[in-house]
């Protein structure tokens, strides 16, 4: 036998060799996975859990395997690179073949339980959305808001399952992008009960929870159940609800009254701008009113900080003129702007039983924008708050408001 026929020989058996480390170190792996489940911090250096304090509870020889397995890899590179003979490539090859498959068969094999598992939450129930009757509709799924990312049903619904909105397919997927942006608009979907009145869209909501929603809009009606993955899911109707509110009280501020200087301290807030009050501070804080075309604004900044903790300001009414707030809901908006998106600004409502619970929206955008915000004041309650909280990091920090408007309807 010639040289040539000894070197094919020779090639196909160490490619059938390694084929089968390969396979074996895929197995094993599987087996003995370097994690107990995967999640995407693996991608950012996270210790994987073999090497970390909740060590699994595989076989020494697995351990060391784990432990000394890139020592073991990298030293039969070197000695590759010092040998330069055949027989080190090919003992090279067999080490990194079944180490390389070991090390990232279980986690592969992992990654690809945990893609299956996240797409399937998302996949099975995305479809629903197409069985409530109107385009635009609320989403308050409290069995599906165990899952950190489930607003991501709305993009897997847009793509896949969206039966209500035309496609036209062109190059440029300019109806796709329309769609994405209609869907946005018109689907609300709602990660808290604390948001079902300020963040609620169109007449009809989806929901696992009826009574939650009996509970903030009384004259609801149920439009069908729909059973699903063993869980019972209704689609209600809450028109009538809006159609029966009345209006019986109104604030409005748009700060064109302005009984001092146009430059104030925060004591002097009630008397220069009432029923406006200053609920709570760490630090000074000065108000100061401008005019900006028709409008007149006001711009609270830090004068002085706190010495020892987080300089803070809370400003705004306790309530107006509601005599029995219970099951009254309140409505607060303003137009705001703030200096910097990494300092805290939020409008809030809030009303106190035996503890305060509050319902808050944050200021983050340095341009104007109108924010919003909704609460049903509960049953017994003994105290009502509505305003700003603002908490600047510095001097130079500064949050302007205009047109405050606040509506209390029954």
């Amino acid at each position: 036998m010639n040289k040539k026929n000894i070197s094919k020989h020779l090639l196909t058996i160490v490619l059938i060799l390694t084929l089968i480390l390969i396979v074996l170190g895929i197995k094993i792996g599987i087996k003995y996975s370097p994690v107990k489940t995967f999640n995407y911090s693996y991608n950012y250096l996270q210790p994987l859990d073999i090497y970390g304090s909740t060590l699994l509870n595989y076989p020494t020889i697995i351990n060391k395997l784990y432990s000394f397995g890139p020592i073991i890899l990298f030293g039969a590179l070197i000695y590759l690179l010092i040998s330069k003979t055949t027989k080190s490539l090919i003992l090279f090859i067999f080490i990194s073949s079944f180490l390389l498959s070991f090390f990232n068969g279980g986690l592969a094999f992992k990654k690809a339980d945990f893609d299956r598992e996240e797409s399937n939450f998302f996949y099975q129930n995305a479809p629903i959305l197409n069985m409530v009757p109107d385009k635009k509709f609320s989403i308050y799924i409290e069995e599906w808001n165990k899952h950190n990312n489930s607003d991501r049903i709305l993009w897997i619904y847009r793509i896949f399952f969206d039966e209500k909105y035309k496609r036209i397919f062109d190059a440029k997927y300019k109806s796709q992008y329309l769609n994405e942006n209609l869907i946005k608009k018109n689907i609300s979907f709602i990660k808290k009960e604390t948001n079902l009145l300020d963040k609620i869209n169109g007449n009809q909501v989806l929901t696992d929870n009826e009574k939650i929603i009996y509970r903030y809009f009384p004259s609801a009606q149920k439009i069908k159940s729909i059973k699903h993955n063993g869980k019972t899911l209704f689609i209600l109707d809450i028109s009538q609800n809006k159609k029966n509110l009345i209006k019986i009280d109104e604030y409005k501020n748009d700060f064109s009254i302005w009984s001092g200087p146009d430059k104030i301290t925060m004591e002097e807030l009630t008397k220069t701008s009432p029923p406006l009050i200053l609920s709570g501070n760490r630090g000074n804080f000065s108000f100061q009113r401008t005019k900006e075309k028709n409008d007149n604004i006001v711009k609270i900044q830090l004068i002085k900080p706190h010495t020892s903790e987080q300089s803070v300001i809370q400003f705004g009414i306790n309530g107006g003129n509601i005599q029995s707030p219970e099951n009254i809901i309140a409505t607060f908006n303003v137009f705001a702007r703030i200096s910097s998106d990494k300092t805290s600004a939020s409008i809030f409502i809030q009303d106190k039983t035996d503890e305060w619970e509050r319902n808050s929206t944050i200021i983050n955008s340095l341009e104007w924008k109108k924010y919003s915000i909704k609460k049903k004041f509960r049953p017994g309650i003994s105290n009502i708050s509505i305003g700003i909280n603002y908490q600047p990091k510095n001097k130079k920090n500064w949050l302007e408001i205009k047109n405050i408007n606040i509506i209390f309807e029954k």
